[in-house]
C-alpha cells in the first residue's frame, strides 16, 4: 500500500537533503518478506497514508507495531507497564496516565506481537497508552523505534 518516513522537525534545506535520496529508491529487499518495487505518489486518498492519520494531537494512541521493550522486567514489582512508560521517556514523551499491555493489536490487520521476531530476545507488546494532554505524532517508542517497531496511532482526535 505504501511506505512512511518519519522525521524529526528539520529545517526545510535539510529536509529536503534527506529526502530527495530516498525518494530515488525503487526496490525494497525484505529478506523473508520478498521485494517490494515502489513508485512515486505524492498524494493518496489511502487513510493510512495521510499524514493526519499519524500526526494528528490524541490523548490515546495504540500501537501498530509491537513495542520492543529496552530489557525484561528485572526488579521485584516491575512489571511490562513500568518498562513501557521508560520507553516512552526514553523517546521524550510524557509520563503516560494509563498503559495496558497486551500481545494483540489495536488495529485491524495488525499482528500479534508473539508474531515478530524482531530484535534478539527482548519482550515485543502492544500497548494503548493514555495521555492526560494531547500529544502529536509521530509517535515511536521502543528499542526499536528506529527499525519500524513501536509505531503509534492515534486512537481518537484531541
Amino acid at each position: 500500500m505504501g511506505v512512511g518516513v518519519a522525521l524529526p522537525p528539520l529545517n526545510s534545506n535539510i529536509r529536503k537533503a534527506v529526502l530527495a535520496p530516498i525518494s530515488r529508491i525503487r526496490r525494497l529487499t525484505l529478506g523473508h518478506a520478498g521485494v517490494w518495487d515502489l513508485s512515486p505518489s505524492v498524494a493518496s486518498d489511502v487513510r493510512g497514508l495521510q499524514p493526519g492519520t499519524w500526526t494528528r494531537p490524541s490523548r490515546r494512541w495504540g500501537s501498530v507495531t509491537p513495542v520492543v521493550l529496552h530489557r525484561h522486567p528485572k526488579r521485584r514489582g516491575q512489571c511490562m507497564e513500568d518498562l513501557v512508560a521508560e520507553c516512552c521517556a526514553h523517546a521524550g514523551l510524557p509520563t503516560p496516565s494509563e498503559i495496558v499491555a497486551t500481545t494483540g493489536a489495536q488495529f485491524e490487520g495488525g499482528a500479534d506481537s508473539r508474531e515478530f521476531s524482531g530484535i534478539a530476545s527482548r519482550p515485543h507488546v502492544h500497548v494503548v497508552l493514555a495521555f492526560d494532554r494531547a500529544v502529536r505524532g509521530p509517535m515511536l517508542i521502543g528499542a526499536g523505534r528506529y527499525r519500524g517497531y513501536g509505531l503509534c496511532r492515534p486512537l481518537e482526535s484531541a
